[in-house]
């Protein structure tokens, strides 16, 4: 039942199966995310552009060959990253090998998993940087290159997007692209008051900037 309830604020992982629901919904409702047509009010991050930068920023540091981990496909915000990321790539001169393309789960054993298959199956030529799609995997990641004695970054640069809380308590600090959670759940409240207190308009989209912190690992 929605009696009670002013408004909504979704989270794109609620997502699966939810698209009806949310065309049903006669409470004013904002959704944090991508969502592939205008249902409710929607905010998001600049996935495309916030990936772009982090590949400008590893060229600029010198990397031409690079890895890089993506999100699981079915999820939106995953190939905006990893397009983002590419094109910057290309458009540089330098276009992303395939052979160093892995899709992940966004979770930290993922990671740990993309070391061990770089090594494996490169081992022989090591890219000089790997950019991963979310920080949960750059962490799994560390923990991997820690127990091969792997060094970063002499050995290897690790970058990533998503700037999360428990990067505070992670070492060596991580180089990463985003914006804090916060500021998005700051703007969909905002968006959903302007809701309740009677904005009657089509469903908008406002899409959130990203920036760069630029730590120790690339």
């Amino acid at each position: 039942s929605q009696r009670g309830v002013d408004g909504l604020i979704v989270g794109d992982f609620a997502l699966h199966g939810m698209l009806d629901r949310l065309r049903e919904l006669t409470t004013p409702t904002v959704f944090i995310g991508s969502l592939p047509e205008p249902i409710v009010d929607v905010v998001e991050l600049d996935d495309y552009n916030g990936a772009a930068q982090m590949a400008e920023h590893l060229l600029s540091r010198g990397h031409r060959r690079i890895a890089v981990v993506s999100g699981p496909a079915s999820f939106r915000e995953a190939d905006r990253r990893t397009r983002g990321f590419a094109d910057a790539l290309a458009k540089a001169g330098h276009p992303l090998d395939r052979a160093l393309l892995r899709e992940g789960t966004y979770l930290q054993p993922s990671g740990r998993a993309a070391v061990a298959w770089l090594c494996e199956e490169h081992g022989h030529d090591m890219p000089s940087a790997i950019f991963f799609a979310n920080s949960l995997m750059a962490i799994g990641a560390l923990t991997e290159c820690y127990d091969r004695k792997i060094r970063i970054p002499e050995d290897i640069a690790v970058a990533t997007f998503d700037q999360i809380a428990q990067l505070e308590d992670v070492r060596p600090r991580l180089t990463t692209v985003g914006n804090s959670p916060a500021e998005l759940g700051r703007r969909a409240v905002s968006m959903l008051h302007e809701r309740i207190n009677g904005l009657d308009e089509p469903p908008r989209k406002f899409t959130v900037p990203c920036f760069l912190q630029a730590f120790d690992t690339a």
